[in-house]
């Protein structure tokens, strides 16, 4: 194994305050050739800054998080309103082939179903993010949209 030679690169991300795994990361390098580097350089990471960079990573993560779930939920909002619209607009295949577009007074069968999946997915992967962030009412929910699947006669393949 040969020595160490982006010493410079390291010293430069550690002075900007990376953490020895984030600048393993960025070198390409496992973490322990790093904490070795740190050592004969006589440095040491700052638990703390790497402890506040980590809360940090989190509450974005958070933050992230929180803007899909709405999305999500808004998304099956939408799907709910173009089931309950009075009228349907989806596309038709004509006699030669070419799809047009059609206005319905009715929801196809298959159209509703894909429609509930599509809402089932969505409301799912939201509160999935919810129980990612200890977010209370997780089970309630999940017995709620099971027994909307089932009304629906809408199947999940996914567990909550």
């Amino acid at each position: 194994m040969g020595a160490f030679t982006g010493g410079a690169r390291a010293r430069d991300l550690f002075d900007k305050g990376l953490g020895c795994n984030a600048i393993a990361k960025e070198l390409g390098v496992s973490p322990s050739t790093i904490s070795a580097w740190a050592k004969r350089e006589g440095l040491e990471f700052d638990r703390a800054q790497v402890k506040a960079a980590n809360q940090a990573r989190e509450v974005d993560g958070k933050a992230r998080r929180l803007e899909l779930k709405l999305r999500a939920y808004k998304r099956a909002e939408a799907l709910y309103d173009r089931l309950e619209a009075p009228t349907f607009k989806t596309l038709v295949r004509t006699e030669v082939g070419v799809e047009k577009a059609r206005e319905l007074d009715f929801v196809p069968a298959q159209n509703e179903r894909d429609i509930a999946q599509a809402i089932q997915t969505h409301i799912t992967a939201a509160m999935k993010m919810e129980a990612a962030d200890g977010t209370p009412g997780l089970d309630d929910a999940t017995s709620l949209l099971s027994r909307l699947g089932d009304a629906l006669g809408v199947t999940s393949t996914h567990s909550a």
